[in-house]
């Protein structure tokens, strides 16, 4: 079962996750708050940075070495049935005032009725979510901070930023449902719950966030922050106000950011809920780099994780052990709708996705890039994908880039209709690797294809487990050409089983050619190989057998395409037989005679057997051909 079940009832505070004393404790004892972000993990999950620059004093120690401020002693009021904006803000203020200190907001409902600014060196300290909470007012109003648009209840120093800045122990409620008005110079568009930009060293732990208007937390350009053990619900359905995009955690322009172990709902609704995560660089100049995303529990009204290089790039980021379920769109998305930025060094690993695309829309892993290359040096690896909610989805999709390893992840219970689809019409992918996957398609739709490789070229699919629904119109592997050739593809020792073909090239507008497809144990197919590229190599697949024997009668074909053993059977007078032309020189297949009765062929230039008609194959016999490529086949024994 699932942390999150369901959205909270009619704004009530949610029930005490964490009380403030059981919060420093952890904190102080994992060193959330003494030692910054801790580490980053590389694309393998190695550690590559220990440290940072600027240390916060430990929770344990912080009342000792750090004047406290509670907001209680400047008017404020725990009852929420009077205003407390400007009480805290005083308390905020004077901490700022004196190079730092602890503002202490003890248990209680404050409303607000003005934006909160919280300065450098200012830590901001609860009792615990769903004890202390910080409610924007009914009809929520304020006066206009800085240059930003929104309504926000707390940002930072008026977007100017600062450093040093603590979160922590604390539930706030936006309040949107009473929100209707805005004043003339505020953007509902910009409108978040924590509006975060500018700082060095941000910590974010132990907090809630309920009924924001647009994202419950935008962080921009923020590095060496930490954002942990938090809990945000939103988008739980749809609003009269048509408010949409309602993100959970949104990341922008950052640096050196680790984003762990929070628990994130954006509901249901399509349309309404948005990305529980988002990394965006949306400013130019102002790239996202060196960002890990790992231990959090996600669904969402859209994406689980969305990357988006708007207008710079994404570099080095890592998503790993996180829980994403029930999402209504795209468990990750690579969203790339535009040539220049793109995303590179990219790690997904370690990843749980259930029951993605709810809507029908959507895939597991989507690595969109319609018209220009999208990203670059990327691994998808040791991820589990259980369930598909949309049959005409993907588990993993590739658009245009390269340098792509999709390795030792595992589809369980399949049901949409292409688990591996590398490239597409016009859209190439160059320099591919699917290793070692386990794929399940035995629940997948009619016509359902295991790993299909579109308009790509120069890719490895090697030892992977795909396992089919035994339709006859699936395929296990398909090299499909439409605008251009798929061709330096190496298919070899994979166990294909129960697909109607088990691998097949296919010309939609242009041949694939030049691939080897060598090794691989084809098992339960009822045609195992099919190719027609004039220099493809295919040798030495064990299994490509008929699955029920051919019945014959004089004059007829016997069918060899893509088999290393033809079963035949008839009856009577069985004579001016032909061979299916091979497909490529060195192939060799075993004619079986399963009959009583002798099989003899046609002249040479028709039957394609050398000796023609002096070739016959005595009852219950079977015979060994082999293609010289220019024609003929030519009797082993």
């Amino acid at each position: 079962m699932h942390p999150i079940e369901g959205p909270p009832t009619g704004g009530r505070p949610l029930p005490r996750q964490f009380s403030r004393r059981a919060y420093l404790t952890q904190a102080a004892g994992t060193g959330l708050l003494a030692g910054g972000l801790g580490v980053l993990l590389d694309r393998r999950g190695t550690n590559t940075m220990t440290a940072v620059p600027h240390q916060i004093v430990s929770a344990r120690d912080l009342s000792k070495s750090t004047p406290v401020y509670n907001v209680c002693d400047y008017g404020a009021d725990a009852t929420g049935a009077n205003e407390s904006a400007a009480a805290i803000q005083t308390a905020l203020n004077a901490a700022a005032a004196a190079g730092g200190g602890l503002v202490l907001v003890p248990a209680g409902i404050y409303n607000i009725s003005q934006i909160l600014q919280i300065g450098s060196g200012v830590t901001l300290q609860g009792d615990g979510m769903g004890a202390t909470t910080i409610r924007a007012a009914d009809g929520f109003s304020p006066a206009q901070v800085g240059a930003l648009k929104g309504l926000t209840i707390l940002v930072v120093a008026g977007s100017a930023g600062g450093s040093n800045v603590v979160i922590s122990g604390l539930t706030f409620d936006g309040n949107q449902a009473n929100i209707s008005r805005f004043p003339d110079w505020a953007n509902e568009v910009d409108s978040h719950c924590l509006d975060l930009r500018n700082v060095d060293n941000l910590q974010i732990s132990a907090i809630e966030i309920v009924n924001a208007i647009r994202y419950s937390m935008f962080i921009v350009q923020c590095t060496h922050s930490y954002v942990s053990f938090c809990r945000i619900i939103s988008g739980q359905e749809p609003l009269a106000s048509g408010r949409t995009q309602q993100d959970g955690i949104h990341l922008s322009g950052c640096r050196w950011c680790v984003v762990a172990d929070n628990n994130i709902d954006t509901g249901t609704t399509p349309g309404v809920g948005d990305d529980a995560i988002c990394l965006q660089a949306l400013t130019s100049g102002a790239p996202l780099t060196d960002i890990t995303v790992t231990g959090n529990v996600l669904r969402s009204g859209a994406r689980g994780i969305t990357l988006v290089p708007y207008l710079d790039s994404i570099e080095n980021i890592t998503i790993t052990g996180n829980d994403i379920y029930e999402t209504q769109d795209d468990g990750i998305l690579f969203n790339v709708t535009r040539s220049g930025p793109t995303c590179s060094n990219i790690t997904i690993m370690g990843n749980t996705l259930a029951d993605i695309a709810a809507s029908g829309n959507g895939h597991g892993v989507n690595l969109q890039s319609i018209t220009t290359p999208g990203y670059q040096d990327v691994v998808i690896s040791g991820n589990t994908f259980h369930g598909f909610a949309n049959t005409t989805g993907f588990g993993i999709y590739a658009g245009m880039g390269g340098g792509l390893l999709i390795e030792g992840n595992n589809f369980d219970g399949f049901r949409g209709s292409r688990v591996i689809n590398i490239g597409d019409r016009g859209i190439p992918v160059t320099g591919f690797q699917i290793l070692g996957n386990t794929l399940d398609a035995s629940a997948a739709a009619q016509g359902a294809v295991g790993v299909m490789v579109v308009d790509s070229q120069d890719g490895v699919i090697s030892g992977n487990m795909i396992n089919g629904n035994a339709s006859m119109s699936s395929n296990g592997v398909q090299l499909l050409g439409m605008t251009a050739a798929v061709t330096g593809v190496v298919v070899n020792a994979n166990r294909i089983a129960n697909w109607g073909t088990g691998f097949v090239e296919s010309n939609a507008g242009k041949q694939p050619d030049n691939n080897s497809v060598t090794s691989n144990l084809l098992y339960q197919c009822t045609l195992p190989v099919f190719t027609s590229g004039p220099h493809d190599l295919i040798a030495n697949n064990s299994g490509a057998v008929s699955l029920t024997a051919q019945t014959v009668a004089s004059g007829m074909t016997i069918i060899t395409a893509g088999l290393v053993l033809a079963r035949v059977n008839g009856t009577g007078t069985i004579k001016n037989l032909a061979l299916q032309a091979g497909t490529y020189g060195g192939q060799i297949v075993t004619i079986v005679n399963e009959s009583a009765v002798t099989l003899t062929f046609s002249a040479a230039r028709t039957s394609h057997v050398a000796d023609g008609i002096l070739d016959i194959i005595p009852a219950l016999t079977a015979r060994a051909f082999i293609w010289d490529g220019t024609g003929l086949w030519y009797r082993m024994d």
